[in-house]
């Protein structure tokens, strides 16, 4: 009897954590929002972090990607930008919202949780309007 429940708890837990997992990803598309400290940028990624979420809610989040030297920042056009023309871009979004692609250097589980939205390292970022 003890042996069952056991098991039955067992069997309970890992199709809950099999429930409970994301997909990696290695790209995510979102609008940026803002240049932080450290050229950190910031970029909506409601969509991606939501997407195995099965809920209405309209709630948004953020990730915060940190760029360096060997990050490359373009348009879509192929047109080389640096943080410093992204923090002009800052100033005027309430005019238009920038849709960017980011391609992280490896693959990340981004979703609901704040750790999991943070710290990411961008490879490279494609504003695509």
């Amino acid at each position: 009897m003890v042996k069952s429940k056991l098991l039955f708890f067992a069997l309970i837990f890992s199709v809950l954590g099999a429930c409970s997992q994301h997909d990696p990803i290695r790209s995510f598309e979102g609008y940026f929002e803002s240049v932080n400290t450290n050229n950190e940028l910031q970029f909506d990624c409601s969509k991606t972090a939501k997407r195995n979420l099965n809920t209405t809610t309209e709630e948004g989040y953020s990730c915060i990607v940190e760029v360096n030297e060997n990050t490359t920042i373009k348009t879509e056009d192929g047109n080389v930008l640096s943080v410093d023309e992204l923090k002009k871009w800052e100033a005027n979004r309430l005019n238009k919202r920038k849709e960017a692609k980011v391609v992280l250097i490896e693959e990340k589980d981004i979703n609901p949780d704040k750790e999991s939205r943070e710290g990411l390292k961008a490879s490279e970022i494609i504003i695509l309007n």
